[in-house]
């Protein structure tokens, strides 16, 4: 062969290994845009994907929400706000080159698209294994178990299962995903103990476990997480001390262990970390002195510090003024407000009686009893079935009666203002506002629907209910059947339908449900809940209400946590039940002092409609 020949050799075989090269990387992506056809066709996005056209390469025809690699894979896939409903389809789960899958809500964004409502076990997740980021925020899963299919993802790096009330034992199993940076898992209520094994997860640099229902100490084992820089425990239930071992993460610059119970002095060593710019700590048992001064000198990097509602006593540092510090409410030296604007069980004087100036433990939490007296640590009671009634369930009764009694008491006086209503207006010499032309039957283009007030089509409301599916059904009263809705824009919403109407006076029912639109809609205030809309389409009566996701307070107080509402049974304390009578007043105050509703737009009868 001469040596003008091989040139030309080398080129062809170079020629020829791209392009089988191309070839092999161009069926592989058409075969990943085959699996996400495949997840289209399940209609479980319910946004419109134009550019996920059947049989072009996902990563050559540049498809919306995904990235692809230089190997024509698809690594990462953007699925926030595109309306997702129901379980994940399996054939998610082809897509094994996946990095990033993001499913997650952003509460504070209005016009991002329909909310995610991704429901089921995960299962289709367990093949992604190659997966680092993974992100279900406000997702509301409401699973009685964490799902197992996560365990196997040991990839992961960031994993956000934040706002998806989650119920069960707190998944100690994420110990064994220890590539895990980000662990954010707030707002599940799993009402246990935080797992100790979580300290095998040495590469976390952000932990947040706020408002889960935790509760007995702090995990001394948490002092080998040296790279954390934020830990986010508040709005718990834990008990005992801030661990001596925690002074190894020396990392932290956002520390917040605010509204739990935590019980002893705020340690020094604490304060003293150079990077720690934010230690929010209110509403706990914490006491003893602070540092003479919130400076350069004795605390290098605090820039915000919130300690109110604390027993914390001595002398009142003094404070940089590049230092933003809430300390009020404690009982430092000379202070008049300590006892004034806090909800605790003891002032600073009992307190300090109570405890022997920090030789003795504090009451544990309600429902809570005492597994160390030396640590002053707390565990949650076991519930216990019982034929008497403890102080807790006499407490609940009466409250529960107490909102029984004023419903009753508000429906009356709406029956008596209604009665008056007709008795001062006498016989009507012209139609009111609402009023049927002639013998016309009732249009609905004869009124002008409330400012305010969405008129709804029954087709959106059939479609939000899956046609009114029985497992839409959440309650059932006076009015008709209650139902929760999912809207395309994100929306959940209460439907209380009545049955249609076909009698020959239908026109005057019409006239009373709309009348009943126009006085709700004009009612505005925070303890009641929200008209957002009607519809009356083909004799039927449905009002749209604003949704109470965690339910009513009867059920929230008295129904079994072992049955239909597992995990919804919250045990309120004494001050919370009084906020909740509270507000209750609050709203009945309104009803009668400050919505002043004209008689003229008043049902001329009583109805059925509240």
């Amino acid at each position: 062969m001469g040596g003008s020949e091989r040139p030309t050799l080398l080129v062809s075989v170079l020629l020829v290994a791209m392009f089988t090269s191309l070839c092999s990387r161009g069926a592989a992506t058409i075969e990943e845009g085959n699996a996400l056809q495949e997840v289209l066709d399940t209609k479980w996005i319910t946004r419109s994907m134009p550019s996920w056209v059947i049989g072009t390469d996902p990563c050559v025809a540049v498809w919306m929400r995904l990235d692809c690699d230089t190997t024509g894979h698809v690594v990462t896939l953007n699925l926030t706000h595109v309306g997702l409903s129901g379980e994940i389809p399996m054939a998610l789960g082809k897509l094994t080159s996946l990095k990033v899958l993001d499913m997650g809500n952003d509460k504070n964004c209005e016009k991002c698209g329909p909310w995610n409502r991704v429901k089921g076990d995960l299962a289709a997740l367990s093949t992604l294994v190659n997966l680092q980021t993974l992100i279900l925020t406000s997702n509301e899963l409401s699973l009685d178990i964490f799902p197992s299919s996560i365990f196997k993802l040991t990839k992961l790096v960031n994993l956000r299962v934040d706002n998806t009330l989650i119920r069960g034992k707190f998944p100690y199993q994420l110990s064994t995903l220890t590539n895990l940076q980000i662990l954010t898992i707030w707002n599940s209520p799993f009402y246990s103990v935080c797992p100790p094994e979580l300290g095998k997860l040495v590469n976390l640099t952000y932990l947040n476990l706020n408002k889960c229902g935790l509760y007995g100490g702090l995990p001394p084992e948490y002092s080998k997480l040296t790279k954390l820089e934020k830990l986010i425990l508040f709005k718990n239930n834990f008990t005992g001390p801030i661990p001596d071992s925690w002074r190894s993460m020396v990392n932290l610059k956002d520390f917040e262990i605010n509204n739990n119970y935590l019980y002893g002095p705020l340690p020094t060593w604490l304060l003293q970390f150079p990077k720690l710019a934010i230690i929010r700590g209110t509403n706990n048992n914490l006491y003893g002195p602070l540092p003479p001064g919130l400076n350069e000198t004795y605390t290098p990097g605090l820039r915000n510090i919130s300690m109110e509602c604390n027993y914390l006593n001595g002398n009142r540092p003094s404070v940089s003024q590049n230092i933003t510090a809430s300390l009020q409410y404690n009982c430092f030296v000379g202070d008049t407000n300590s006892d004034s604007a806090c909800i605790r069980p003891q002032n600073c004087l009992n307190f300090q009686l109570a405890t022997g100036n920090g030789t003795r433990c504090p009451a544990c939490p309600p429902d809570q009893h005492p597994v160390n007296l030396t640590t002053c640590i707390c565990f949650k009671d076991e519930v216990k079935s019982s034929k008497k009634f403890g102080i807790g369930a006499i407490i609940g009764v009466t409250v529960g009666g107490a909102v029984l009694m004023i419903f009753l008491m508000t429906l009356a006086y709406f029956f008596l203002f209604k009665r008056k209503s007709k008795a001062r207006e006498g016989p009507k010499s012209r139609p009111d506002f609402f009023s049927i032309v002639g013998s016309m039957r009732y249009s609905s283009a004869l009124w002008e629907v409330p400012n305010g007030v969405q008129r709804f089509t029954l087709e959106e409301l059939t479609k939000a209910t899956d046609g009114f599916d029985k497992a839409h059904e959440i309650g059932e009263g006076g009015f008709g059947k209650v139902f929760v809705g999912h809207f395309p824009d994100g929306r959940t919403l209460a439907l209380k339908r009545a049955a249609p109407v076909f009698s020959p006076n239908s026109g005057a029912g019409h006239q009373q449900f709309r009348n009943e639109v126009l006085l709700l809609s004009r009612l505005h205030h925070k303890n009641l809940v929200r008209l957002e809309g009607f519809c009356d389409e083909e004799d039927y009566q449905i009002l749209v209400y604003e949704f109470m996701k965690l339910g009513n307070l009867h059920s929230l107080l008295h129904e079994d946590h072992r049955g239909k509402n597992a995990g919804k049974y919250i045990m309120l304390d004494w001050y919370k039940r009084l906020e909740i009578a509270l507000h209750i007043a609050q709203g009945l105050d309104y009803l009668h002092s400050f919505a002043v509703l004209r008689s003229s737009v008043l049902p001329s009868s009583p109805t059925n409609y509240s």
